[in-house]
């Protein structure tokens, strides 16, 4: 009789646990039911996300459970495809990742266009090219050689350059002796504006005669910037 009687107690209280948690029963207890690892009758049921979800529920429950099927069946769709894809890459052979190419002078030097891209092609084939440059006032000579790397700018890598070049030198005069002054002559004195005196000194003060010579030079290595080159062409 203990024993029946023990068994019965068991067997109501874990009907009131059952109780406890299911939703349909007077007894539900939501707290419990937090707690529980499963609630009966609803093991079918598939909670919502969040209470968006559950307010599209509420408007309208068909179009909801459709769109909810649709989503199943892409994501379904898409996890086959990615299984499908990971199963093809382990049965290909094992590929060395590529490497990226460093930027620099000569990998940029093959996307230019244009005339660039000519003479990129002089320097493939080792061309050799005859570069005018020029000084602050006037063509100074020419260059000789191949060029080995360039930018946009023009500015250019050469070796083995030979050049000719004019150098210009300057040298002031001396001021020829002043006159003795005729006394029977009266002088006048003339008054200059500011921007006149300040012009006739810069004449007095630059008195210079210019003397070229052209002159011939072999160079190993040579740089020349962008701004000093005048035309490029190769010897044909």
């Amino acid at each position: 009789m203990a024993e029946e009687s023990h068994s019965d107690n068991v067997l109501a209280s874990s009907s009131t646990q059952d109780d406890k948690i299911n939703p349909t029963s007077v007894h539900f207890d939501p707290i419990s039911a937090l707690s529980a690892d499963a609630i009966p009758g609803l093991a079918s049921v598939e909670p919502l996300q969040n209470i968006g979800e559950f307010e599209a529920y509420q408007a309208n429950p068909e179009q909801f459970l459709q769109q909810q099927a649709e989503r199943k069946e892409k994501d379904a769709f898409r996890k086959a495809a990615k299984e499908k894809n990971e199963q093809e890459k382990k049965l290909l052979p094992a590929a060395t990742p590529d490497k990226k190419l460093k930027k620099n002078v000569l990998t940029r030097m093959q996307k230019l266009e244009g005339p660039a891209s000519l003479l990129h092609s002089w320097v493939q084939s080792r061309t050799k090219v005859k570069v005018i440059t020029r000084s602050f006032r006037s063509v100074r000579g020419t260059c000789s050689g191949f060029v080995v790397a360039f930018d946009r700018y023009f500015n250019l890598a050469m070796v083995d350059v030979d050049e000719t070049y004019c150098s210009i030198y300057s040298n002031k005069t001396h001021k020829s002796a002043h006159k003795p002054k005729d006394p029977t002559r009266s002088a006048v004195v003339v008054p200059l504006d500011a921007e006149v005196q300040q012009l006739v000194r810069r004449v007095e003060a630059m008195h210079l005669t210019t003397t070229s010579n052209i002159q011939h030079r072999h160079i190993n290595q040579l740089f020349i910037r962008g701004d000093n080159v005048v035309s490029i062409s190769c010897f044909s």
